[in-house]
Parts: C-alpha cells; structure tokens; sequence
C-alpha cells in the first residue's frame, strides 16, 4: 500500500515511536502530555494510512503487529536524526527537562556520576542520568544512533573512525587484601602471589580483564577461587577472607578504607589502563553533547589522583 507523503500527517510518527516504545495509550498520553482520546485518535489515523492494526490489545499491553515491527528500528534511527542533527543545535537549553545516557564501568560510576548529578542539579535540575552497561557491538550501535550518548572508560572494541575519543586519565592496577592476612606483608614476590587464592571479575561486556591479558602473555596463571560481575563487592569478601584482589589502583583507593584493606603492588607491570570518553562523530558539534563532554573533562581535571 502506497500512502501519499502530502496527506500524512507526520506528527503521527512521534505518537507512534512513543507506542512503540511503551506499548501503552494510557503512558503514551502521559510521556506526550495529550489525552488518552488523542492518542487513541492518532492510532486510528495511522490504522488508516497505513492499512494495518499496528498494535493489538494483549491483557494490558499493546501488541506490535509483524508490518509495524518492521519499521519500528527505522522509524526511531529517523526521529532521533531529526533530533540530533536538526532540532538539537537551537533548542538545547541543559535547565530545561531531558536526558543523558552515558555507558559506564563501576569505576566510572563511582568517579563521575554523583559529580554529574551535582552539576546537572545546577545548571539542569530536570534533566535525567542513565548509566548503562551494554555489550561493545551494541554499544557501538547505539553510541552511531544516539541511544548512548557517551561511553567513558577503556572500550578497546570502538576503534572505528567514525567514533571521536579523548583522554581523560590513565591508571595502573593495585592489589588488595585483609589486614593481617598471614602471607601478604609489604610486598609480595611473583610466586606468592600466584599461590594464593584470588578474586577476579569478569565484566560481562568485556571478554578479558587487561590484567589477565597480561597474566597470559607472561605465561603464567594464578588460582581464582571467585569470579564476580564486578568490583565494588569485593572489599566485603576481602575482609573476611584469605583472598586477595587485583583492581584498578583509584579503585583500590576508594574502596579499601570501607573494610580496612592494605594495598600493595602486584608484582606484575601491566600497560596503563587508559579512561577515554568516546562518542559517534555525528555528534561532534552537538550542543548537548560539548555541553556534557566540557564537563566530564571538568570533573577529571578535579581528580588528579585518579591518574595513579
């Protein structure tokens, strides 16, 4: 079915990405700020012009049809053109109501996010921060159609020229321990260290820990006796037992205070994890996007012991 551009009504397609997104008339109208008869009104038309029911009542939800699936993904990579490359230069202003998705380690988390939230209550006190862990393919995926706004942090899969990246810090690895453990003193030799018993984690967008990757082209190997997703509940297994761990050192930094840990220097010299945000180069001139880069860039310069 063929429908004539003239006659459509293309503020109809914003009511439609919404549904899409919310499967719901009744949030549809609260997202949009209409009636629900609006929105229901709006759906009729569409029904019409495009000669398909689109959405189908399943109990609560509404239900995309096969025909409105199929340009479901288009019809967002569209609106969030018009959103990026059109809209967005005159009508960004960071005190009026919106969002920012930025993909995060929990370093990055720690380290940024309640500066961020600082500064957005300032200068954007009705704007949204949504941090998001997402796999490298996808994360190149949504960083190109504006889904993610920035990712921080050492991505090593985004290496496509089409992503901009800027260093922020660089920082080396710590090991952490109980006080008192019964092998560990100032400083620990290579085959102490890879007798005991360790803490890793595996983060599940990453397909190998830098130092591990390390650990490997050494040739050597060291006994794990837990994996974890990530970091931040490590000290709490630390303190009670013989394990050790191996961290990012301001990481380490942070964290071993909260169960009185001693830190020491692993007995391996790995390459500097380097912190980078990245971002599609689409975006380049982006207001809102200078705007959030300007102050990531600020929150590291007032960190310098995060260079370690």
């Amino acid at each position: 079915m063929m429908v004539d551009l003239k006659s459509f009504d293309l503020n109809l397609l914003r009511v439609l990405n919404v549904l899409f997104e919310l499967r719901s008339i009744t949030k549809t109208a609260r997202r949009l700020g209409v009636s629900q008869p609006m929105v229901s009104i709006s759906l009729k038309k569409l029904r019409q012009s495009l000669g398909d029911e689109l959405f189908v009542h399943s109990g609560s939800e509404m239900i995309p049809t096969a025909r409105a699936l199929a340009f479901e993904e288009p019809l967002r990579n569209i609106i969030q053109e018009i959103r990026h490359q059109i809209l967005e230069e005159a009508a960004f202003d960071p005190e009026r109501e919106g969002s920012v998705q930025i993909c995060l380690s929990d370093i990055g988390e720690l380290e940024f996010v309640p500066n961020l939230v600082r500064r957005a209550q300032l200068e954007a006190p009705g704007m949204v921060i949504r941090s998001v862990v997402v796999d490298p393919p996808e994360l190149a995926r949504r960083l190109e159609s504006g889904e993610v706004d920035l990712a921080i942090g050492y991505f090593p899969d985004l290496v496509s020229s089409n992503f901009q990246q800027q260093l922020l810090f660089e920082h080396r690895f710590a090991c952490m321990a109980r006080r008192g453990h019964p092998d560990i003193h100032d400083q620990i030799s290579m085959d102490e260290f890879l007798s005991l018993r360790h803490v890793v984690v595996e983060h599940p967008t990453r397909r190998r820990d830098l130092f591990e990757l390390t650990l490997d082209k050494a040739g050597l190997s060291r006994s794990v006796g837990l994996y974890l997703s990530n970091h931040v509940t490590m000290p709490f297994i630390l303190q009670d037992s013989d394990l050790i761990g191996t961290i990012p050192r301001p990481l380490a930094n942070k964290l071993a205070p909260l169960c009185d840990l001693q830190i020491f220097e692993p007995p391996l010299v790995t390459a500097p994890i380097v912190v980078k945000p990245f971002w599609h180069r689409r975006y380049q001139r982006s207001p809102r996007h200078t705007w959030l880069r300007g102050i990531i860039r600020e929150i590291s310069q007032n960190k310098p012991y995060l260079t370690a």
